[in-house]
């Protein structure tokens, strides 16, 4: 270095008191480019001279360091600490429908703590836990409502097809509710599900059905209080009026026209209570009513795709199905007249007592309709059809008469698939005869072949035993109805006790026979439709004595001889 000792001198002590002056502060990381500059500036003022300044300079690089460091952990704790303070003393309270954020504002730190918080930031991330969470909730919810099935429908049988409805049913409803976006929610159509289930299966299951549904979908919505209560009463009240409007499928939408209706109700209701501008009110209640109308439109558009898949017997299918103009029953009517009367006379007696024992009326009319479609095949060989002057089965031997006879069980079956009918029908087809032995001809065959074994197995019907209520209760009536035809009617033979002894005749061989081993009927039940069936036939066979007054040419005839319309024409 080239310079006298004085210059040496100076610079030493310019480059102390310039480092003493600078270590003085708090000298930190990112501020220690300032401090330098700091430096350099006191030294170029100091002047000193030649090539000392780069001198000078290089020792304020070596010299002057950070003399404080952050601790990151400890500044971290004390903000959360103050920011907690600051929050439990300082609450922000959202109302229902205030506005947190416009198109166009700024979002500062608090507003997106804020939307944070109330879950409406999408970072990109999935969120595992809350997925979880709603998984265990909803779980937890259909495990409520499982248990009411099995504990308290224990009159039903459980049905691993029926559980699957219930659940397809409710989680398609809630599967289109989170994909509703949620400036639209009270549009969304939550009644299908409840409108579903009244149908498909029960009141009871809509109700707990519409319970499972309102808690999901009030839990996805973040529990709209509106929306909660739109969904668990007004849903309450849908279970009442598709019940009584279960007449004809078109009344589905009239269902959910009233149901929206009622809606706008809640609407007004909660809209006055939170005092909401009325544009506000009739925007939701424009939502509402079209929530209402629509869930009964979409309701009547998949009702038959559910009745379908599932194969569930529905009111509007069985009053469909009883229609005199449906085809097999036309067929019947023209081609079988004979049988056609004779299940309209079963449908009467089915339907009469099993109403009397608690089962489906309906179903066992319809059923009763059905049974004997399979005789189209051979229509002349059935007594019913027969005239008096010929019996093909005077020509024919006992093994194939009785193969006649029970072949229109299997041709039965098959006509209902050839004409897609549903399959609870084929069940009255096939069990309406269950194993029972075809005896006229079994006992023929025994006396044609007396020194020869017949099989008594060969001669019994292939098809299954009755295994509900109303298919043991056609099997019943189709077989008094069929011995009937040996009664006398007349005023005189005709009282309770004989009818009475008669049916029990019929019916009490079938028990006995086992035909209805599978099906919970107790004798109590057995009493009530023998009684039912007595009482359709004294009120189906009862004379009419009509007297009509003396004509111009002294006629004095009843009206049970003229025309034949008392007991004669109604045998």
């Amino acid at each position: 270095i080239y310079a006298s000792d004085r210059d040496i001198d100076q610079l030493e002590k310019a480059i102390r008191d310039i480092v003493t002056y600078v270590l003085k502060n708090d000298v930190f990381e990112d501020r220690l480019s300032n401090f330098l500059e700091i430096a350099h500036s006191r030294l170029n003022s100091a002047n000193p001279k030649g090539h000392l300044d780069e001198l000078g300079l290089r020792i304020f690089d070596q010299t002057i360091k950070p003399n404080c460091f952050t601790d990151q952990e400890h500044t971290k704790f004390l903000k959360d600490e103050a920011y907690n303070n600051v929050m439990q003393n300082n609450k922000v309270v959202i109302n229902a429908n205030e506005r947190i954020l416009s198109i166009g504002d700024v979002v500062t730190d608090d507003i997106f703590i804020m939307l944070e918080e109330l879950n409406m930031i999408k970072d990109g991330k999935t969120n595992y836990l809350f997925y979880i969470s709603v998984f265990l909730i909803t779980v937890l919810l259909f495990v409520l409502m499982f248990a009411f099935y099995f504990s308290i429908l224990k009159d039903k049988k459980p049905d691993k097809d029926n559980l699957l409805l219930i659940g397809t049913v409710i989680v398609l409803t809630l599967l289109i509710a989170r994909f509703v976006p949620k400036a639209y929610l009270y549009a969304t159509p939550i009644f299908i599900g409840v409108m579903l289930l009244t149908i498909l299966t029960n009141e009871r299951m809509a109700f707990v059905g519409n319970l499972v549904i309102s808690l999901c979908a009030s839990f996805m919505t973040n529990w709209d209080i509106v929306f909660m209560v739109i969904c668990l009463c007004v849903g309450s009240i849908a279970i009442y009026f598709v019940k009584i409007f279960k007449k004809r499928r078109s009344s589905i939408t009239v269902s959910g026209i009233i149901v929206g209706a009622i809606s706008i109700l809640v609407v007004v209701a909660f809209g006055m209570y939170y005092r909401a501008s009325w544009m506000d009110i009739g925007k939701d209640a424009a939502f509402v009513f079209l929530n209402g109308f629509a869930s009964g439109i979409i309701t009547l558009g998949v009702l038959s795709i559910f009745e379908s898949v599932f194969d569930v017997i529905t009111q509007f299918k069985l009053l469909e199905l009883s229609n005199p103009n449906q085809p097999l029953l036309k067929r019947l009517l023209l081609e079988a007249p004979g049988t056609y009367h004779h299940s309209l006379m079963v449908a009467n007696l089915a339907e009469h007592a099993t109403e009397a024992i608690g089962g489906d009326p309906l179903l066992a009319r319809v059923g009763a309709y059905y049974h004997d479609i399979g005789k189209l095949k051979r229509v002349g060989f059935f007594s019913e059809n027969q005239s008096p002057s010929f019996n093909p089965h005077d020509k024919l031997k006992p093994d194939l008469s009785k193969n006649v006879i029970m072949d229109h069980v299997k041709y039965g079956k098959e006509l209902a698939k050839e004409y897609k009918l549903p399959s609870f029908l084929e069940k009255f087809i096939e069990q309406h005869h269950g194993t029972t032995l075809v005896a006229y001809f079994y006992h023929q065959a025994k006396e044609n072949n007396k020194n020869g074994v017949v099989s008594e197995e060969d001669y019994r019907y292939k098809g299954k035993k009755p295994d509900s209520k109303e298919t043991a209760v056609v099997m019943l009536a189709d077989s008094v109805e069929a011995a009937s035809k040996s009664l006398d009617f007349s005023e005189e033979g005709l009282n309770k006790k004989k009818l009475g002894l008669f049916i029990d005749k019929i019916i009490m061989p079938k028990y006995e026979d086992g035909q209805l081993d599978e099906v919970d009927l107790t004798f109590a039940d057995l009493t009530k439709i023998k009684d039912a069936f007595a009482y359709v036939y004294k009120g189906h066979y009862s004379s009419r004595n009509v007297y009509y007054p003396d004509d111009d040419k002294g006629s004095n005839q009843s009206g049970a001889d003229n025309g034949k319309d008392g007991d004669e024409s109604s045998k």
